[in-house]
C-alpha cells in the first residue's frame, strides 16, 4: 500500500510539474557560407569548431581506408607541409587534405563548400569539390553529414571507403559536435510567451492598485487587485493537488485489485 500510494503522489506531482518536450525534425538546410546555414530550426555554425588558419587542421589523419587518410578544418583555410618525395603537393591554402603515403591530395577547397539537406537522415550535409587527378575522370567529392550531438565538442568519423559514383571518388564522414545543433538567433516562443505574461501581469498589478487606491480610496491589502481570489489561490491549488491525488489513488487501487484478481 506504502508503495502504491507513494506511486499516485509521484504521478501526481509530475501532472503538475511536466513541461512538455517538442521534438523537431529539420527539413530544408540553406548556406550562408562557406562556414554557416539556416535551417527551420536555426542557424548551424561551425566557426567555433574551427582552428585559425595555420598549418594544422581541426581534424587530423582520419583514417579512411588502408593507407588513405583525411585532414579538414572547418571554415579556415590551412596548409600541410608537402614531403620531398611527394608527387602531389595539393594542400595549400586547403580545407579538406587526403594522403596517401606521401602524396596530399585536394580533396576540397573552402570556397568549394556547400550545404545541402539529406531527406533520408533528416541532417544538412556539408561538401568539398577537390581537384581532378589522372585517376578519375570527375573530381573528387567529400561529403560531410552534421550530425547534432550535445555531449561532443567535435568528433569527425569516416562511415566507409570511397565510393566510385559517375567516375567520381565519394568520400563520407559524419561530425558528432555541439555546434552542429542548430540555434536560434533570437527569442524563443516561450521566452517571447513569458514576457508578454509578465508584462500583462504588471499592468495587472499596477493598474489596479492605483485604480482601487485612487478611485475606490481602499487601503491596506484592499488596494491589491481582485485581493480575495490571490488569498484563496494557494487553497485552491492545494484542494486541485488532493483531488488529483484522490483519483490517481483510485486508479491505482482499481489496477492493483485486478492484478490481485489475476
Amino acid at each position: 500500500m506504502w508503495v502504491s500510494e507513494n506511486y499516485c503522489w509521484i504521478s501526481t506531482i509530475i501532472v503538475y510539474i511536466h513541461v512538455p518536450i517538442v521534438v523537431q525534425t529539420l527539413s530544408q538546410c540553406i548556406k550562408e557560407n562557406d562556414c554557416k546555414c539556416s535551417t527551420d530550426e536555426g542557424t548551424i555554425d561551425l566557426s567555433k569548431l574551427a582552428l585559425p588558419a595555420s598549418s594544422a587542421p581541426r581534424f587530423k589523419d582520419v583514417a579512411v581506408v588502408q593507407g588513405l587518410t583525411v585532414s579538414w578544418n572547418p571554415c579556415n583555410k590551412w596548409t600541410k607541409p608537402s614531403s620531398p618525395s611527394s608527387t602531389y603537393k595539393d594542400c595549400e591554402d586547403i580545407a579538406v587534405c587526403g594522403t596517401i603515403i606521401s602524396d596530399e591530395l585536394d580533396l576540397g577547397k573552402q570556397e568549394t563548400a556547400e550545404f545541402n539537406f539529406n531527406t533520408t537522415a533528416k541532417r544538412c550535409v556539408l561538401s568539398f569539390t577537390g581537384k581532378s587527378y589522372p585517376e578519375t575522370t570527375q573530381s573528387p567529392k567529400t561529403f560531410i553529414s552534421l550530425q547534432c550531438d550535445s555531449t561532443e565538442e567535435g568528433r569527425l568519423e569516416s562511415v566507409g571507403p570511397p565510393e566510385n559514383v559517375d567516375d567520381s571518388a565519394h568520400l563520407s564522414f559524419i561530425l558528432h559536435s555541439k555546434y552542429a545543433c542548430p540555434r536560434k538567433s533570437g527569442l524563443s516562443t516561450g521566452s517571447v510567451l513569458i514576457i508578454i505574461f509578465g508584462s500583462v501581469l504588471l499592468v495587472y498589478i499596477v493598474a489596479g492598485v492605483l485604480f482601487n487606491k485612487f478611485h475606490r480610496g481602499a487601503s491596506g491589502k484592499e488596494v491589491i487587485p481582485n485581493v480575495n481570489f490571490w488569498m484563496d489561490f494557494p487553497l485552491l491549488v492545494k484542494d486541485g493537488v488532493e483531488f488529483s491525488y484522490q483519483f490517481c489513488k483510485k486508479t491505482c487501487g482499481r489496477k492493483r485489485s485486478s492484478y490481485e484478481e489475476i
